[in-house]
């Protein structure tokens, strides 16, 4: 029996316990759960690549890595002995080290360990290379125990550690650049939809991958950091003297809600146009007056049920074929309810729907659908 470590979000675990006992329904395998660090343990009769491919379509697990040693993290020699013995079984390869702290009765910082435990390893030959390493080994500490394995090359433990991207809006631009590398989303121009924009998160992800962006949100969003991606217009309501100030101040042009030749020119020239409306009669009425769109964007602070209600009255105005990532909310604990409501809802419109929990996704998971 080989034993594997699933990581996944806490809050979602018992969901993860439920998918995992079916996909690997056909291993026998045996699962067990450490409510406590938030960590699920399987020993199954199968590869680690017939696991993985079994999760494949997991919407929980974050990660997964085969297990090769179980020490006591408090002992710093074990590690090392244990960590030496993984490497010398790939013929001292050149290795990197990943540390995941989860709970651990280790004071020190991952990052800490991974130093300190690399310079044991070349103190006794073992050669470490951060960037073009030829094995990657996982470390997840656990209370006072250590898992370790080989990770793939491109597996992460810890998605977090590392997220300092200066040029990122906010917390939100991880979700939708995480969203684009898990369903290896390819498109990289077209106009499209950004629904619940502010305060500029997505729009600004999409403008800096190459689309220009339709923005609808009742609330401002961040021009003087948008601007760097050229021109933008404002649509509102007559009176709504915040947008016209926000406008002026970073160069953007601000249009009446009412004048629908100069929106109808900005929706052509402009990389972004930020229609400072709620999705309502009047907003859709001013994206009637553009071209259909390549793909749409919901990151709206709604429900379930109300962000799949606003890509329905939206589906008219795109292209056969384009692309919605939606973040589904879930604003209590039914998540099974909340998926079946959404899927359902929107399911007879789409040729095909994924659902995933991202690493940045706090209570909310990343839905991906392709239009008919």
């Amino acid at each position: 029996m080989n034993q594997y470590l699933a990581l996944n979000d806490s809050k979602f675990i018992n969901a993860e316990l439920g998918e995992l006992r079916q996909s690997l329904k056909q291993y026998n395998a045996k699962i067990r759960a450490d409510m406590e660090h938030g960590i699920i343990l399987i020993n199954a009769d199968a590869t680690y690549g017939a696991v993985s491919n079994a999760i494949s379509k997991s919407i929980y697990v974050s990660s997964i890595m085969e297990v090769s040693t179980v020490v006591n993290a408090a002992r710093c020699g074990d590690m090392v002995s244990a960590l030496a013995e993984i490497i010398g079984r790939h013929g001292n390869a050149r290795f990197m080290l990943e540390v995941k702290r989860i709970g651990s009765t280790i004071s020190d910082s991952a990052k800490a360990i991974e130093v300190c435990l690399g310079s044991a390893l070349e103190a006794q030959g073992f050669k470490a290379d951060l960037k073009t390493p030829e094995i990657k080994v996982g470390i997840v500490l656990a209370g006072s125990t250590a898992y370790m394995g080989i990770l793939d090359s491109n597996m992460r433990l810890d998605y977090f550690r590392n997220s300092a991207n200066a040029a990122f809006l906010n917390r939100a631009e991880y979700k939708i650049d995480e969203a684009f590398k898990f369903f290896g989303i390819k498109i990289r121009s077209g106009v499209v939809l950004d629904i619940g924009a502010s305060p500029g998160g997505w729009t600004d992800f999409l403008l800096a991958n190459g689309f220009n962006v339709i923005a609808i949100d009742g609330a401002l969003l961040r021009y003087e950091k948008l601007k760097a991606h050229g021109s933008m217009a404002v649509v509102c309501r007559n009176g709504d003297s915040s947008a016209a100030s926000s406008a002026e101040k970073s160069g953007a042009n601000c249009i009446s809600e009412d004048n629908d030749a100069s929106i109808a020119e900005c929706s052509k020239t402009c990389r972004l146009v930020h229609i400072k409306l709620p999705v309502c009669a009047e907003s859709l009425r001013i994206i009637g007056l553009m071209p259909k769109f390549d793909a749409m964007f919901i990151d709206a602070n709604t429900s379930p049920e109300q962000s799949a209600s606003f890509m329905k009255s939206l589906l008219p105005f795109m292209k056969h074929g384009s692309l919605v990532v939606m973040t589904i909310k879930l604003i209590d604990y039914d998540i099974s309810g909340h998926i079946s409501s959404v899927t359902e809802s929107i399911g007879s419109a789409c040729s095909s729907v994924r659902i995933k929990k991202l690493p940045h996704n706090r209570r909310e998971l990343t839905m991906l659908a392709e239009l008919k």
